[in-house]
């Protein structure tokens, strides 16, 4: 049985796993290294649903199909991502698509 205080160390697993897979299977990418914001491909942009937050580089919130997405990309990804307490759902999305 699990320690309450390996709780964090299970949570931080589970992320570390879930941004690796974002990161290899998915290629998205860090903005900057000391950065949690992991910035999308410009293909997926279209799989999001409608609701679905997203964070400007600048860190402006943007809500698809509510708000305009500029899908100009550099070295193929958009200028839009998602943070970490986003990880787990944006992995849900693209795995159902």
């Amino acid at each position: 049985m699990a320690q309450e205080n390996d709780l964090p160390i299970k949570v931080a697993e589970r992320l570390m796993g879930v941004k690796e897979i974002l990161t290899k299977k998915y290629g998205l990418r860090f903005f900057d290294d000391n950065d949690d914001l992991l910035l999308l491909p410009k293909r997926f942009l279209s799989k999001l649903p409608d609701g679905f937050t997203l964070t400007c580089i600048d860190r402006k919130k943007v809500v698809v199909g509510k708000d305009e997405i500029d899908d100009d990309t550099r070295f193929g990804l958009l200028a839009f991502g998602v943070v970490a307490e986003q990880y787990l759902e944006l992995l849900g999305v693209l795995e159902e698509s």
